[in-house]
C-alpha cells in the first residue's frame, strides 16, 4: 500500500574553468602592478554538491495515487589561488587577496495527486511544489576592515573584493509555491491530448531584497495550452 525510499548523493569536481584577472604584463613580470588588467580562463575552480531525497508513494486506491518527494540540496563552490585587485582601495595593503567562495542550500517539496479512469481514458494530475527554505551566502576570505557607509550612522564590515557592505549576508528566498494542473484524454491507442495550466494560482514567488528593496520573481506568470502526442 505504501512505498518509501531515501537516496543520498555527493559529487565533487576540481580544475573547473573560471575567469581570473591579471595585470597587464604579468606574464613577463609577475611583480607588475597596474590598474590595466585582463581576464582569462584558468582551471582553478572547484565545486561540491550533496543532498538527500525522500520519497513516499502509495498504490492506486480508488483510481487515486499520491506521491510526495522531499529534497535537500547543498552546493559549495569557489576557486583556488589568489585574486588580483585592479582598482584597490587605498586602505588595503595587498593587491593580491584570497578569493571568496559561496554556498547554497535548498529544500524542495513536491506533492502529486493523480486520477486515472481507464474506462473514460482520462488522466488528471495535480502538482504542487513548495520551496520552504532557500539560503545562499558568499564567504569572503580576504582582508577586512570597518568602514563608513553613506546614509548609515554606524560603520560596516568590508572585505577586499566586496562591492556592497551587505554582500556577505545570508539571503533567504524560500517560501514560494507553484501549482500545476494537467488533464489528459486518450484519443486512440497511441494518441493523447492534454490540457495543461501551469502556475494555476498565479503566484509569482516574489522576493524583496531587504537591503535594496529590489523585487525578484521566481515563478513565471500563469500559462496554459494544449498538447498532443502520438507514437508511430
Amino acid at each position: 500500500m505504501l512505498g518509501l525510499s531515501i537516496t543520498g548523493y555527493y559529487t565533487e569536481s576540481k580544475d573547473r574553468p573560471t575567469g581570473v584577472v591579471y595585470p597587464w604584463g604579468y606574464d613577463i613580470n609577475p611583480d607588475t602592478i597596474t590598474s590595466a588588467s585582463y581576464s582569462i580562463y584558468d582551471n582553478r575552480g572547484w565545486y561540491k554538491s550533496s543532498g538527500v531525497e525522500f520519497t513516499v508513494r502509495t498504490r492506486r486506491i480508488y483510481k487515486l495515487q499520491y506521491k510526495m518527494n522531499v529534497t535537500y540540496r547543498f552546493t559549495h563552490s569557489g576557486r583556488s589561488g589568489l585574486s588580483y585587485d585592479s582598482q584597490p582601495d587605498t586602505s588595503w595593503d595587498q593587491i593580491w587577496y584570497t578569493p571568496s567562495d559561496s554556498w547554497r542550500e535548498k529544500i524542495i517539496i513536491d506533492y502529486q495527486l493523480n486520477y486515472i479512469s481507464k474506462r473514460l481514458g482520462v488522466w488528471v494530475t495535480f502538482d504542487l511544489q513548495h520551496v520552504p527554505l532557500e539560503h545562499r551566502k558568499t564567504i569572503y576570505n580576504s582582508n577586512s576592515k570597518m568602514k563608513d557607509v553613506d546614509d548609515l550612522e554606524e560603520q560596516k564590515l568590508f572585505y577586499q573584493g566586496m562591492t556592497y557592505w551587505y554582500d556577505s549576508a545570508v539571503y533567504s528566498t524560500g517560501g514560494r509555491t507553484l501549482f500545476n494542473f494537467r488533464l489528459t484524454k486518450s484519443l486512440s491507442q497511441k494518441t493523447e491530448l492534454s490540457l495543461y495550466i501551469n502556475n494555476v494560482l498565479n503566484d509569482r514567488g516574489k522576493w524583496v531584497n531587504p537591503f535594496t528593496d529590489r523585487i525578484t520573481e521566481y515563478n513565471p506568470e500563469i500559462y496554459y495550452g494544449l498538447e498532443i502526442s502520438t507514437q508511430w
